[in-house]
């Protein structure tokens, strides 16, 4: 499904997008860890599409859930704290 929303919103289907990344994150939430680096990737990308449909709010919630759970696995790769922060500095 994330890969699914990657080419949904690539080519512009924006509210496809957003329901396949939002199936993957039900789906990642059943099988793992509130925490886990993988969910911080689905935040990232559903807030970067809410970003091109103007719902900030929605960017605002999702880029900080990804934050929190990229500063809660920090390592030294802060690829995900930086795509989080950024997220939240582009409002």
């Amino acid at each position: 499904y994330k890969s699914l929303g990657y080419c949904c919103d690539k080519t512009g289907d924006k509210s496809s997008a957003i329901c396949f990344y939002e199936t993957a994150l039900e789906t990642f939430l059943q099988h793992l860890s509130e925490t886990d680096p993988t969910l911080s990737d689905i935040y990232n990308k559903l807030s970067d599409v809410y970003r091109s449909t103007g719902e900030y709010g929605k960017v605002l919630d999702f880029a900080i859930k990804a934050l929190n759970i990229a500063l809660a696995n920090a390592q030294p790769d802060q690829s995900a704290i930086i795509a989080s922060y950024s997220s939240i500095g582009q409002l």
